[in-house]
């Protein structure tokens, strides 16, 4: 079962499966082992035993064309809680939620910008648009402070990286765009505190 953050942390619509990078992963995990995928409680209430719900399927592979070599649709599986009555989803962590592009997707983008690429040339040689990667950056830069603070929580070393810059540099090259994700309790979670703080 998967292991659920506290409230504080998680209070999302969706958990997240660890140390599943890839739409093949989850796939093989679904077809394989889909006990796996059960959350050990309710998001919402905490409650320990939920019931499945189904899946819905995202276009989660914008990567590769159709038909050939395209993953989609990616199943998402769901589970409803008896006590709270409310529902959730299961994402593996490589997928985004409520966005397009998976996460590895995101953070070659956003490595080139802080490698210096200006977004119209990333655009040129990306997937994404040049609005779409505007959008990621500022986002980014947005949640640059409460991101931070939660990693050099977890991981006292990034404190010597407290340039914006040289902060994200350093996570990529030691962890990933996904796992730093995951640790902050998913982007719904930093996008709740971004408005909490009435910052977008």
């Amino acid at each position: 079962m998967i292991p659920i953050f506290s409230n504080k942390w998680y209070q999302t619509m969706a958990v997240i499966l660890p140390n599943v990078l890839n739409l093949e992963s989850h796939k093989l995990l679904l077809e394989n082992n889909s006990k796996a995928i059960k959350p050990s409680c309710c998001p919402h209430c905490g409650y320990g035993t939920l019931w499945g719900h189904g899946c819905y399927d995202r276009k989660a592979d914008r990567s590769n064309p159709p038909p050939e070599d395209n993953l989609n649709p990616i199943k998402i599986p769901r589970f409803y809680c008896p006590s709270c009555k409310k529902t959730c989803s299961v994402l593996p962590e490589c997928l985004p939620e409520r966005r397009w592009y998976q996460w590895i997707i995101q953070q070659a983008a956003f490595m080139f910008f802080l490698q210096g690429y200006s977004i119209r040339t990333i655009a040129n040689f990306s997937i994404p648009s040049r609005s779409t990667i505007s959008r990621w950056v500022r986002l980014f830069k947005l949640a640059y402070q409460l991101i931070s603070h939660r990693m050099r929580s977890l991981h006292p070393e990034i404190g010597y990286h407290s340039d914006f810059t040289d902060f994200w540099l350093y996570c990529f090259l030691t962890f990933s765009l996904s796992y730093v994700i995951y640790v902050i309790g998913g982007w719904w979670q930093i996008f709740l505190s971004l408005k909490e703080a009435e910052i977008t």
